[in-house]
């Protein structure tokens, strides 16, 4: 899919607005956007700043770049073993609510309709969280866990179909 040469963008984060309920816009960190900027992505340069009210301001030449939304989830896993259990593992960058490390390996253990999440690292660094990552990864192998794809959506066990019937004679 191309993307438009113009785009609205957030003035305070740099990011492309989409649309919210009604006519409203919105940024990908989650505000409302009452003033954005249009940008020419081929050039980099603004052309005009818009309010709510439509009223339009042009631009002189001032260079923006749109950047992309931060991922959350940077990788991610699913074990099985022999009893049935089912276990994932999120590397994920998160905003600290209370403090700590933005950088966690979170895990989810399921066992039919129960389930249990924890955080089992927490780090300040990616290149830090990617190398526990990868020792997380040889430990739940070598505990016994095996690696499954990760499929989304509701899996269904396919049903033989019948053979046709004799006709009556």
């Amino acid at each position: 899919m191309a993307k438009e040469r113009f785009v609205r963008v957030c003035r305070d984060h740099g990011l492309e607005l989409k649309p919210g309920i009604g006519d409203s816009l919105l940024c990908p960190k989650r505000h409302t956007v009452q003033t954005w900027k249009i940008v020419d992505r081929s050039k980099g340069l603004a052309v005009s700043e818009v309010d709510r009210e439509k009223v339009e301001t042009a631009m002189v030449n001032e260079k923006v770049e749109v950047k992309e939304p931060e991922k959350a989830t940077l990788d991610r896993l699913k074990f099985t073993d022999a009893a049935g259990l089912v276990l994932f593992l999120w590397l994920r960058r998160e905003r600290p609510r209370f403090g700590g490390d933005p950088f966690r390996i979170r895990w989810m253990l399921r066992d039919g309709k129960k389930s249990a999440t924890g955080v089992s690292i927490t780090t300040a660094t990616e290149p830090d969280a990617r190398t526990r990552w990868k020792a997380s990864l040889a430990e739940a192998i070598k505990a016994g866990w095996k690696e499954v794809p990760i499929v989304f959506g509701r899996q269904t066990k396919p049903k033989p179909i019948p053979a046709p019937r004799k006709r009556a004679s």
